[in-house]
């Protein structure tokens, strides 16, 4: 149990659980509901269904049961409004926190530091990079699709913004928000901006094609990463 949820009592709303699929998602959904759950939507986590998030209310006296369930490896809050997915987080993980409080700017953080990563081309390997995505589409330098993944664009996240996306845009979001302009949090930190905003991105789609590992091994990441001209890349 995530420590989000420690300390609340009565109904919780928006409770997501990562469980396990062990041939019989139907029964660990109806073994949630047996405690008392109500259970919103049930989807998979990743392309190949090994696990899955049932999102869900119950009361927080049976979370220590959830907790017991065998296919149950995860469950905590999921926050309505986005939370740490922003300058904040950002300017934690730099370590521009003086006195331990992030501090607001992160642009002007890095143009102290003399780098954001411009120069710098890195290989989101998942399940590929939304180009239509305002923070991130200035920056998409190539990219490879896998065997039987969509094409459209070379690496093109099949989902149209899921999991490969999100990373591409912890890594180096501009912060633009959706298109219309840029969000802050209530205490005015940018939504959406990444560790090294000015870097290239070179998308890939493995995790979206049908055969796991890819076909021609895991090494085919650090192949295709490295032919397109990638330093590097979440392999």
């Amino acid at each position: 149990m995530n420590s989000d949820l420690a300390g609340r009592s009565g109904l919780v709303k928006n409770v997501d659980v990562f469980f396990y699929n062990d041939g019989n998602v139907a029964g660990t959904v109806a073994a949630l509901e047996a405690l008392g759950a109500k259970v919103n939507q049930v989807y998979a986590a990743q392309p190949d269904k090994a696990f899955y998030i049932a999102n869900m209310e119950m009361n927080a006296s049976a979370f220590d049961a959830v907790s017991l369930l065998n296919e149950v490896l995860w469950f905590g809050y999921a926050h309505p409004e986005p939370v740490l997915d922003d300058e904040m987080a950002t300017q934690t993980v730099a370590g521009n926190h003086p006195g331990g409080v992030p501090a607001l700017g992160y642009y002007t953080h890095l143009a102290n530091l003399g780098f954001d990563g411009t120069g710098v081309r890195w290989a989101t390997i998942d399940t590929g990079v939304d180009y239509d995505h305002p923070d991130l589409n200035g920056h998409i330098a190539g990219g490879y699709s896998f065997p039987g993944a969509c094409n459209t664009n070379p690496g093109e996240d099949c989902a149209g913004g899921g999991h490969g996306t999100h990373v591409t845009g912890i890594i180096g979001g501009t912060g633009q928000g959706d298109g219309v302009g840029a969000n802050t949090d209530p205490n005015g930190y940018l939504y959406g901006v990444g560790i090294a905003p000015g870097y290239e991105i070179f998308a890939m789609n493995s995790l979206s094609a049908p055969a796991w590992p890819p076909a021609g091994g895991w090494q085919e990441h650090s192949k295709q990463a490295v032919l397109g001209g990638a330093i590097g890349g979440n392999n």
